[in-house]
């Protein structure tokens, strides 16, 4: 036997060796650690753990989660200093901040007020009543910050947007429907 089939074959017993045994202890996580393994509660479960049995804890008072502050009330909420919808936006308006108002109103506003926002998207033509045309007088005359407010938390029928789409996404649709706006509704004045 050559020296190559020798090896081969002593690390072929060797592998074989190496098999282990069954054990009925549950294996150890080196990497993961014990706490990958830990009990867990459901969210609704009850627990002995605490006084009143509760899983889900509360939330300490006075306390905001991080990343979760909202300071700029004209940023987050669309509100002026006295509390009053602003008027305006909270950062200059860019191209870029139009094209992605663009794409998010596609997404997200499309299906139900239309491609112009005239309230005559496949939502509503397949029936559903309510869809507002966003060129009417009423709407065209409200502040930029209610806008923001309608979108971030619904109106009416109309569902709020505060869990999918981030906020400058949102600023970014009411300056895309501002634009819309202008573009159905011309004056004279504008080509100047």
């Amino acid at each position: 036997m050559n020296e190559v089939n020798r090896r081969l074959a002593l690390l072929a017993v060797f592998a074989c060796a190496c098999q282990g045994q069954r054990s009925d202890e549950p294996p150890v996580h080196l990497i993961r650690g014990p706490m990958f393994s830990q009990a867990r509660f459901g969210a609704q479960a009850e627990s002995s753990l605490f006084p009143d049995k509760r899983t889900m804890r509360p939330v300490p008072a006075n306390t905001v989660a991080q990343g979760s502050l909202k300071d700029d009330d004209f940023l987050s909420r669309g509100k002026a200093a006295d509390g009053s919808f602003a008027k305006g936006f909270p950062f200059e308006v860019t191209m870029e901040t139009m094209k992605r108002g663009e794409e998010r109103y596609d997404i997200y506003c499309t299906p139900c007020h239309g491609p112009t926002g005239a309230g005559d998207g496949m939502v509503a033509k397949r029936g559903f009543a309510g869809v507002a045309n966003l060129h009417d007088e009423r709407i065209r005359g409200l502040a930029e910050g209610e806008l923001f407010n309608a979108v971030t938390n619904g109106v009416r029928l109309m569902p709020g947007y505060a869990l999918q789409i981030a906020e400058k996404d949102r600023w970014a649709i009411v300056a895309y429907l501002r634009a819309l706006q202008r573009s159905q509704n011309a004056k004279p004045t504008d080509s100047k």
